[in-house]
């Protein structure tokens, strides 16, 4: 099916936030164009989600297979800011994509969280109970139970996402900062979007290996379709290009 081409509506980009969405499209275009290995891989990870998808019929966990299009859904809002250069803004959402896919692997394990996931704002007493019980200390646990490798590698990449963006860290903000020199005077910028640095690169690099890390996690709820359908040997095969 030909895609229709779409004219920009009268007074687009005449204002400051048109203008600047304006600008994050234009820069994802340049992206698309000059940084065609990486985007190839965010798009072949973001295909494997596709797929388990497509496939998801009659799951025996529907929390869990809500919570695995949450972080699809997430993921590919990562690849949306991060193919535009808001690499800040990127980290934010990939952190969302981990704690989806964790969520949905400790509801599968401990049936009793999932009500406690859905009681979590009938009351003060329930909403305390569900925030003890999805601590990221809690969740990480019930993945090291079942896959301690994969663990240790969601440890270091969540850690990532919180230094870089998911809160207001030192690395986030200087990794986005610019520092010009004037007559007498430094002038300190907080970039929106990033351009062709290896800060940009770095966050293209980081949003292939959040999504492959959530399918590993999430391979784990449903792994017979996971292994039936090829997707486990299609992530092997990515492990090592993005060095998971």
């Amino acid at each position: 099916m030909e895609k229709e081409q779409k004219d920009t509506p009268p007074f687009w980009a005449d204002d400051d936030l048109s203008f600047f969405i304006q600008m994050a499209n234009e820069n994802t275009y340049a992206i698309f164009n000059n940084k065609k290995k990486e985007f190839e891989i965010i798009k072949n990870v973001d295909q494997l989600y596709g797929t388990i998808i497509d496939n998801l019929k009659n799951p025996k966990d529907f929390l869990a297979s809500m919570l695995l299009l949450r972080s699809h859904a997430t993921y590919r809002g990562a690849c949306r800011m991060s193919l535009s250069g808001q690499i800040y803004e990127a980290f934010v959402l990939l952190r969302s994509c981990i704690e989806s896919s964790l969520y949905a692997l400790h509801i599968n394990k401990n049936p009793s969280a999932g009500k406690k996931w859905i009681d979590r704002h009938k009351s003060e007493e329930s909403l305390k109970d569900a925030k003890n019980e999805f601590k990221f200390g809690t969740v990480i646990k019930t993945l090291q139970s079942v896959d301690s490798s994969i663990s240790q590698t969601t440890k270091l990449i969540y850690e990532r996402t919180i230094d870089f963006g998911g809160h207001p860290n030192e690395r986030a903000i200087a990794s986005s900062m610019k520092v010009i020199e004037k007559e007498g005077r430094k002038e300190y910028q907080q970039l929106y979007l990033i351009g062709n640095t290896k800060i940009l690169t770095y966050g293209l690099n980081s949003t292939a290996q959040v999504g492959l890390c959530a399918l590993y996690i999430l391979r784990h709820v449903f792994k017979e379709r996971f292994d039936i359908i090829g997707i486990t040997q299609k992530m092997d095969q990515y492990r090592s290009i993005v060095k998971l």
